[in-house]
């Protein structure tokens, strides 16, 4: 299915996306802002690794704690835009408290306020020029709206002054590998193992030495996420990608099977396995599965109908497809099958 043609890498972009969303605050009224450290091997759908932990200096507004100590709790249930409105209120009770403009633009970047996290680091970085953590933030900010160059910059100055922050050595390693720089980028997060190995970072590492066409060192540290993270549904998917790449769709099969019933693109994903393995009946019936359970799903809908296509179910596929064109009547695939389904009949 073309929607899914790329699917063996697309944990890139999805990996880069999440590490976004990492950096998480520890509130405190009375103390000073902490050293980052990084988080655990323990990952959430709200963030992973390269997690710098903040502590908030406010002086003695209990007002203004009780609002950030708020803001950090939305965060955490990921109720963002509640977060956001915490956040506002904290950093304009006490306007010249860099630490809660930090928040701010944290918490605006998990609401997709992008502009407004910006302004807001830019604005603590006014008031404390030298804060690594509010450096951070903003190129995490800048590297989540495409703007590589500017983050990677920022990230650059960031480990010149601490090269010991292992969370900046992953992200700059993650905004390498979306520039296509995979040797820089190797380089950083090998960097980066060394202070804190991890699932997560034996993963990306994988992938550099995937696309610098070194097999064997990609199979290698998979193998090591594996063993580190046995249950890791993000770690199964990869390594699943790796063996469909290399043709050994029997182990990519096996790898995906126990995570399938996670969500409806795992379910996607194992049927695209099945059909370049030629099991066309084991697709058809997943790809059916997923759509099934995701409706409004533009992508699932065509895979199903054309999967159904090609076994000669025509009324399925047709049920698929109208599905398809409820969501985006004008998709050029729409219209594609509709001729095939025509030619067919």
């Amino acid at each position: 299915m073309g929607c899914l043609k790329r699917l063996s890498w697309c944990w890139l972009v999805l990996a880069f996306a999440v590490s976004l969303r990492a950096q998480t605050y520890k509130v405190s009224p009375d103390s000073s802002p902490a050293r980052p450290a990084p988080k655990s091997e323990k990952k959430s759908d709200k963030g992973q690794a390269a997690s710098p932990q903040k502590s908030m200096g406010w002086g003695s507004n209990i007002q203004n704690a009780r609002l950030a100590r708020a803001a950090e709790m939305a965060l955490k249930d990921g109720k963002y835009a509640a977060a956001l409105d915490y956040a506002q209120r904290a950093a304009q009770g006490a306007p010249n408290d860099p630490q809660l403009w930090f928040l701010l633009g944290y918490a605006a970047r998990l609401a997709g306020k992008t502009e407004l996290s910006i302004d807001s680091y830019n604005h603590g970085l006014r008031l404390n020029p030298s804060s690594l953590d509010g450096k951070s933030g903003l190129a995490q900010v800048y590297g989540h709206a495409g703007r590589f160059d500017e983050a990677k910059s920022i990230l650059a100055e960031v480990l010149a002054a601490d090269p010991k922050r292992t969370g900046d050595l992953v992200i700059l390693g993650e905004l390498l590998m979306q520039s296509g720089q995979y040797q820089e980028a190797l380089a950083n997060l090998r960097r980066a193992e060394q202070g804190q190995p991890t699932a997560r970072l034996e993963l990306l590492i994988a992938m550099c030495y995937r696309h610098l066409n070194q097999p064997d060192q990609s199979l290698r540290y998979l193998d090591l996420a594996k063993q580190r993270a046995p249950n890791d549904p993000e770690v199964q998917r990869s390594l699943a990608g790796y063996y469909r790449d290399t043709g050994n769709y029997p182990a990519a099969i096996a790898a995906l099977k126990p995570i399938a019933g996670r969500s409806p693109g795992l379910k996607a994903e194992l049927a695209y396995t099945y059909q370049l393995f030629g099991k066309k009946d084991e697709a058809a019936k997943l790809y059916a599965q997923a759509a099934d359970s995701a409706p409004k799903n533009l992508a699932l809908q065509l895979s199903a109908s054309q999967a159904a296509i090609t076994l000669g179910g025509l009324d399925a596929g047709e049920k698929y497809l109208n599905r398809a064109a409820a969501v985006e009547p004008d998709n050029y695939r729409v219209h594609a099958i509709r001729r095939q389904m025509a030619r067919l009949q």
